[in-house]
């Protein structure tokens, strides 16, 4: 379960990142308010799946203990 969240909110971050570039790309300006939104997005999804990580791999420690 918490592997699956990781993973999806990895993959969060990384569909944010990709939509950025693709705008920016086109030539379409993104609004400071929106562009702020969306860099919270990912360091929050970011930070989600590195807490995630954290827990998948202290759980994995204490298995082998």
């Amino acid at each position: 379960m918490l592997l699956e969240i990781q993973r999806s909110y990895e993959q969060s971050a990384w569909d944010t990142r990709l939509f950025m570039k693709r705008v920016q790309r086109s030539g379409i300006t993104i609004p400071a308010d929106i562009q702020e939104l969306l860099e919270e997005r990912i360091e929050t999804a970011i930070a989600v799946s590195e807490s995630s990580q954290n827990e998948i791999l202290r759980r994995r420690s204490h298995q082998l203990w």
